[in-house]
């Protein structure tokens, strides 16, 4: 099962790559943009399953890059997750007007950022390891999805070996029919020659 991949968005460096060691850790596959016009690159590269995505940035702001995903086809069912020092009433309205999926403000706990990725694209590989729940569900799906081939492989054999069956029930029959033409043969030549010898005598 391949982990899920989050685009975090932001100009600070070091806070970037901090979070993207946290997410990382926590099992996810994580790619890193440092402005809104590589963010957009990284975006048609990588297809992320989620992006986090910060507001005050050089070249493109945050609400500029959401608002393009949010009208692209191809691009608007990716939750987005505002990160931004923005914190007033009607940042978080805007953020929502542009189409955010939700809204954190720095500074930041973790485990709230986290909290929030989950609700959108579940725990990472090494979240879901952790819980019973995750392992049973993980075997259910791997034995089904053998089932499911056993099935198919099965249903393969069994045409197979119609097949086979039919073909040899097609050449015996081509044979059973070789000695009955023949026969007949014989019994039309016989009776034909028996009325020669009818004439003749008469």
């Amino acid at each position: 099962m391949s982990k899920k991949k989050i685009l975090i968005v932001d100009d600070m460096v070091q806070l970037t790559k901090a979070v993207s060691f946290s997410l990382k850790a926590e099992g996810y596959d994580v790619i890193m943009a440092y402005n809104g016009k590589e963010a957009l690159e990284r975006i048609k590269e990588e297809k992320p399953d989620l992006i986090v995505l910060d507001i005050l940035m050089p070249e493109m702001n945050g609400y500029e890059v959401c608002q393009a995903l949010k009208k692209d086809e191809e691009t608007k069912s990716i939750p987005i997750i505002l990160f931004t020092s923005k914190a007033q009433k009607n940042d978080v309205i805007d953020g929502i007007k542009v189409g955010a999926d939700d809204y954190i403000v720095k500074p930041y706990k973790f485990q709230i950022l986290h909290e929030k990725i989950q609700r959108f694209i579940g725990p990472g590989i090494k979240g879901k390891k952790q819980t019973k729940e995750g392992v049973k569900e993980e075997e259910k799906q791997e034995s089904k999805e053998a089932t499911q081939e056993e099935s198919k492989e099965g249903a393969k054999e069994d045409s197979r070996q119609e097949v086979k069956e039919a073909e040899k029930e097609e050449s015996k029959e081509g044979k059973d029919d070789s000695p009955v033409e023949e026969e007949k043969g014989q019994t039309n030549t016989s009776k034909e020659e028996k009325k020669e010898e009818v004439k003749s005598s008469a």
